[in-house]
């Protein structure tokens, strides 16, 4: 019989060092609301699961469907003409500006619901896992839930 071996270690990691994915929902408030009460008494039992963040998010105005707005693109995604993937779009450039990811160093990929607990306890430090994800496997990822 074979033995799997699997070392996972965490570090802790700023909030303010944090953001969500672009294009990712908030998570649901009475969700953060339960994590919250859970977190005060047990703290975080489970690490985030984060990437280091990319800097390349631009703003870019156009329709979809027919409606005019605004893109959130990432540029990483951009070969020649087209675009990888579906861009976050926003129907004001106000709402799009406030979506553009903040310049921090990483992204979460899982556990936005931990991070939105984290943050309504004022909690300084969280453990995170860092990987090194591409957009492939982070969609494989958020297929899971």
């Amino acid at each position: 019989m074979s033995t799997l071996t699997v070392e996972l270690t965490a570090s802790l990691v700023s909030v303010a060092d944090l953001r969500p994915l672009p294009g990712r929902p908030p998570p649901c408030p009475k969700l953060v609301a339960a994590l919250s009460t859970s977190f005060r008494e047990h703290g975080i039992l489970e690490p985030l699961l984060v990437r280091p963040a990319r800097q390349t998010w631009i703003l870019q105005s156009g329709r979809r469907r027919g409606v005019p707005g605004w893109f959130v693109l990432d540029t990483e995604r951009v070969r020649r003409w087209s675009y990888r993937g579906e861009p976050a779009f926003y129907s004001t450039h106000k709402a799009a500006s406030r979506a553009l990811p903040a310049d921090v160093p990483f992204e979460v990929v899982r556990g936005l619901g931990r991070l939105a607990a984290a943050k309504a306890n004022r909690t300084r430090l969280v453990p995170c896992l860092i990987r090194e994800l591409s957009d492939d496997q982070v969609e494989a990822l958020r297929a899971f839930g």
